[in-house]
């Protein structure tokens, strides 16, 4: 389930719950019935006005009103190419959504998309490659661990269930957890998704850096790993 969908699926909750029809909830937000219909079902994302028409129409409580505007946020970062179905409106400032390969967001603010194989992703700022975390002083597994760490802060802290969704289905948000609260080297193909994430565009000295640690529990390998000692 992607963030489109997840967000449809929370309002369809609140939706159930209030015990409304279509029809009232038109009347009360003012957003017409086969609009409300498409963003209930998934195949529209709904503009920050008719999100916010949406949950005050359904009294929606105070933290479910910030816990579903963030995903809203979120899911406007998602773009998918051929793999999608159907088209989104870009709404207010939105995401637009096609079946073609090459999706333009936003041109006149300056948005653009990365697209990657059948992917679009969706970058609201490119993040400047000075500054990031230096891998190689790293010595121990804590040392790897707290260093991801400085990554995350390096991107801007970007919410676990925003990194889940650019990851392409490589990192989960409770995999992220254990891996940045964790006490052991974390798995290669974990560490190198999260970085990619991240926004880190050469993961090279990162990738050295694993394997030099990896070695060090390993000493039967060094031999066939140049670099990893010394």
């Amino acid at each position: 389930m992607n963030t489109r969908e997840s967000l449809a699926y929370e309002l369809r909750k609140l939706v159930k719950k209030d015990t409304t029809n279509l029809a009232h909830l038109a009347s009360m937000t003012g957003i017409p019935r086969v609009s409300l219909s498409s963003i209930l079902n998934g195949r529209k994302y709904p503009s920050s006005a008719e999100l916010r028409r949406l949950l005050e129409g359904l009294g929606a409580p105070a933290e479910l009103v910030m816990e579903l505007q963030d995903l809203h946020s979120e899911a406007r970062h998602e773009v998918r190419g051929p793999a999608a179905a159907g088209t989104a409106s870009a709404g207010d400032g939105g995401v637009i959504i096609t079946g073609a390969q090459n999706v333009t967001v936003n041109p006149a603010s300056g948005q653009g998309t990365q697209t990657t194989g059948a992917h679009a992703m969706y970058s609201r700022e490119p993040l400047p490659q000075y500054g990031r975390p230096d891998p190689l002083p790293i010595q121990t597994p804590m040392d790897f661990i707290a260093a991801l760490t400085a990554v995350h802060v390096w991107a801007g802290e970007p919410s676990y269930r925003r990194l889940e969704n650019v990851s392409n289905g490589q990192l989960k948000r409770s995999t992220i957890s254990d891996m940045l609260n964790g006490t052991k080297l974390p798995a290669f193909d974990r560490c190198t998704a999260f970085l990619r994430a991240c926004g880190i565009a050469n993961i090279d000295d990162w990738v050295f850096t694993w394997r030099r640690l990896k070695a060090l529990d390993r000493p039967e390998t060094t031999a066939w790993l140049p670099g990893t000692t010394g």
